[in-house]
């Protein structure tokens, strides 16, 4: 496979062939919207350990934090620490009273985007997404976004839309956007733009509170099995069918979840296997030119062409590789200030980074502009 430098050690132009790529793909269309906790944080959704810490004090008063250091070491430095943490609650608690303690750590400190007139006009990443979203709706079949998948089990990506959309009661006036968070069958519009809660969905009271299932919440290891163990699981479908077959643009996303690094290299392993395959395909159709059955000469005439694949100056193996990195993740330099994150994911995932400045100024507005940009589409409803 052809490597890539990543913009810190590369050429000048490297940082910008990156963005250059992205522009166009995006208009191109076609993309998935891949989501993640940068888009709730700002409005105070905890993240995972935040959340972990606020219910292990609310169902375990009296036991000793197990952040805190005991002598050396801490429970802490447990592998699969936090969901050790939540599974102890939902053991105890039960199914209901998880739910019922979840959720309202979740949406303890939480500032609505629903009730938030600000939201409309502002530079913040859970705005300017939406109003892509609104924007790109409108385009109709014409529209660039075909789908969006989100980590997060908050609504607030749903709540953003319909504030920007324009509400009338509790629902979303132009049907923008629908959630879906258990199978792929489900009844939507064919103008909607649908949200995959992967990792399940958790809608405050507030907003469409009869939505969303009351299972599917990937908190404990238990969960996770439950919710991925299976290849022909929702998740897995979901992401399965984004990283193979579509174009994904990560964006708030930290990229070092586990379950989405464990889909990113299921992705590389079919790649791997499509390099096979296709190498075999030539063996044969040499093979079936040499009029040759000999199994000597099939396996060199098959090291001879997986070498030729993997030679970067073939074009076999530059079209394979342009086809395996094209996936980009939208990121400031202070997610990944060594760039030992971003130089893994180009060379060994077909993830291309792309840097803006941070994420409450206007750099990810002007980037998203230049990707989506305004046409006479976007004025349809």
């Amino acid at each position: 496979m052809r490597k890539k430098t990543a913009a810190k050690d590369g050429p000048a132009g490297t940082r910008d062939s990156f963005q250059s790529e992205l522009t166009r793909a995006t208009q191109r269309g076609g993309i998935t919207l891949v989501l993640g906790a940068g888009l709730s944080m700002p409005r105070g959704i905890p993240d995972w350990n935040s959340l972990a810490q606020l219910i292990w004090r609310d169902v375990f008063p009296k036991r000793p934090s197990p952040w805190a250091r005991q002598g050396r070491s801490s429970p802490k430095d447990l592998p699969q620490f936090l969901p050790i943490i939540f599974e102890l609650a939902h053991q105890k608690l039960g199914v209901s009273g998880f739910l019922d303690v979840l959720k309202r750590h979740l949406y303890s400190g939480a500032k609505f985007p629903f009730t938030d007139p600000a939201l409309v006009r502002s530079n913040e990443t859970l705005a300017v997404l939406a109003r892509l979203l609104v924007t790109e709706h409108r385009r109709g079949r014409a529209r660039r976004i075909a789908s969006v998948i989100t980590l997060n089990a908050d609504d607030f990506l749903e709540q953003a839309v319909a504030r920007i959309a324009g509400v009338r009661g509790q629902l979303i006036q132009d049907g923008s956007v629908g959630t879906i968070t258990r199978a792929t069958h489900r009844l939507l519009d064919g103008d909607t733009i649908p949200i995959y809660h992967v990792h399940g969905f958790l809608p405050s009271d507030l907003w469409r509170s009869d939505q969303g299932p009351k299972r599917m919440l990937v908190f404990t290891d238990l969960q996770y099995w439950s919710s991925s163990a299976r290849a022909s699981s929702f998740a897995n479908r979901i992401m399965s069918a984004a990283l193979s077959e579509g174009q994904c643009v990560f964006i708030g996303v930290s990229m070092k979840d586990t379950n989405l690094l464990r889909w990113l290299a299921l992705r590389s392993l079919d790649r791997e296997r499509d390099q096979i395959d296709f190498g075999q395909e030539r063996v044969a159709r040499w093979i079936a030119q040499r009029d040759s059955n000999d199994p000597e000469e099939l396996h060199s005439l098959l090291d001879t062409v997986l070498g030729f694949l993997k030679d970067p100056t073939t074009s076999q193996s530059q079209s394979l590789d342009k086809n395996f990195s094209r996936h980009f993740w939208i990121r400031p330099p202070h997610t990944d200030p060594g760039l030992f994150l971003s130089e893994f994911l180009l060379q060994c995932r077909g993830v291309q980074p792309v840097d803006i400045e941070d994420w409450d100024g206007p750099s990810l507005k002007r980037l998203l502009t230049r990707c989506f940009p305004r046409t006479r589409h976007s004025q349809k409803r």
